[in-house]
């Protein structure tokens, strides 16, 4: 019985320990998560001057182009999920079309090879201004983490950060996105 006892003793104390030690690493990771955030909400987001712009037909793209806010996200060329995604940006887009007309939109992808890329691109029929970042210096430039909760921005008019995520990955982050932007349509629109 004795033996019984401690073998017993000894799996309850290992179970406290290993859920003691999960949720240290939970903690853990919400602690890194929000290091991550503030880091990057607290910086400006530069763009590389070494890329290639696929124009669509309807958009344009100029780097120096001023914009009230802008959205900027990395992708993954060789992530078919993250290709797949642009399907969704694009209904983003064109499901807020009118509140758009002020705010620029780049997409900065990099991938070793764009001919897989190129080629899905095309059977999407996806319409939007994309940007191979050829040597994957968006990333670089601006320390962008592997995490991709942390790869798409919305920026202010001077590229400070104002929003952190992915808007077509989550309906309450659309909505605050679109929200901020309206935020600053207004105050282009009202400078008091």
């Amino acid at each position: 019985m004795f033996l019984y006892r401690s073998v017993h003793s000894s799996h309850i104390f290992l179970a406290i320990v290993t859920i003691g030690l999960l949720s240290q690493d939970c903690n853990n990771s919400r602690n890194s998560v929000r290091m991550e955030y503030e880091k990057l909400k607290n910086q400006k987001i530069v763009s590389p001057d070494s890329v290639s712009i696929v124009y669509s037909d309807n958009w344009t793209y100029n780097k120096k182009e001023q914009h009230i806010c802008k959205i900027v996200s990395y992708l993954n060329g060789e992530c078919g999920d993250c290709i797949l995604s642009l399907v969704e940006w694009e209904s983003f887009f064109m499901n807020n079309k009118s509140i758009f007309e002020d705010v620029g939109l780049y997409l900065y992808i990099y991938a070793r090879d764009y001919t897989y890329l190129e080629s899905l691109i095309v059977d999407l029929n996806i319409d939007l201004p994309l940007i191979y970042d050829l040597h994957n210096e968006f990333r670089t430039l601006n320390d962008i983490p592997e995490d991709s909760r942390f790869q798409t921005f919305l920026l202010d008019s001077m590229n400070n950060v104002l929003c952190i995520g992915n808007p077509t990955a989550s309906n309450e982050l659309k909505l605050v996105y679109l929200d901020k932007i309206r935020t600053q349509i207004k105050k282009m629109d009202n400078p008091d």
